[in-house]
């Protein structure tokens, strides 16, 4: 799979749910939109997996340079930071996971 694709892939798995009801087109068209908006810096950033605990940088996440964070497991927490996500300046959504056996 092309980087372009996988890019596409990613953005599309985080879009609002009422993006899933557009076309494929209109998706595609959407990622190409957000990836031209976005700087080194920021597709950079959304490479980044996080976690909670010592290291964690709410200001990271502010700036749009996480993709995602681990181990936010309490409702309020995820809420914090998604919040924080919505202030970036692409306001581009987390992933959130649990690192579980």
């Amino acid at each position: 799979m092309s980087p372009r694709r996988l890019a596409a892939l990613a953005l599309a798995l985080v879009l609002p749910a009422a993006a899933l009801a557009q076309s494929p087109a209109e998706i595609d068209r959407r990622v190409e939109e957000i990836l031209g908006r976005m700087t080194l810096e920021e597709k950079i950033g959304q490479l980044h997996l996080g976690s909670n605990g010592p290291g964690f940088s709410a200001d990271q996440v502010r700036r749009g340079l996480a993709g995602g964070l681990m181990n936010f497991n309490d409702a309020p927490d995820v809420a914090r930071v998604q919040a924080l996500a919505r202030e970036s300046r692409l306001g581009i959504p987390l992933l959130i996971g649990l690192d579980v056996l």
